[in-house]
């Protein structure tokens, strides 16, 4: 059981989750159960027990900031890799076991859910939104921005401003 005072903590900050889009939400309870992993807590129950890995944890959190960072340039397995300390190839089995995901889908998902905010909230153009999330090609951002919301970026824009 965790104090009062983290209880109230997580308790708003998942409140506020509410309204993040799918990948920000993900990132924010890795984010969460991190910061939970972390805290002091007294044991409930004797009847199992579960050792978090902080080496594993530490990861993870490091290539979420690092991603956080740097999304809006170009990465790479072989820069993670040397950031968590393992080869691209060993970088590459860990993301996709921890994420149930490649690196390469994870960090597409995390560019259009960054470029859905910008949408959302400027009137920035398309084009410029493409290349600050890390899309220099305008076509692969349209194609990878509808495989995920199966709108364009100008069909989900219009449906906050009419």
């Amino acid at each position: 059981m965790f104090n009062d005072i983290t209880a109230k903590d997580v308790g708003g900050k998942m409140v506020s989750m509410k309204k993040m889009s799918p990948t920000l939400r993900l990132i924010e309870f890795i984010k969460l159960l991190h910061e939970l992993s972390l805290e002091k807590y007294e044991v409930l129950s004797l009847g199992a027990r579960f050792n978090v890995n902080s080496l594993v944890s530490d990861r993870i959190k490091n290539i979420i900031d690092f991603v956080d960072k740097n999304y809006q340039n170009k990465i790479d397995a072989a820069q993670l890799g040397d950031l968590v300390f393992m080869t691209p190839v060993s970088f590459s089995k860990f993301f996709k076991k921890t994420f149930n995901k490649t690196f390469t889908a994870y960090l597409n998902e995390y560019r259009v859910s960054k470029a859905c905010e910008l949408l959302k909230e400027s009137e920035t153009s398309v084009e410029q939104i493409a290349f600050e999330t890390g899309y220099p090609n305008l076509s692969f951002f349209h194609r990878k921005f509808k495989l995920f919301t199966n709108k364009t970026p100008a069909q989900y824009r219009a449906t906050f401003f009419k």
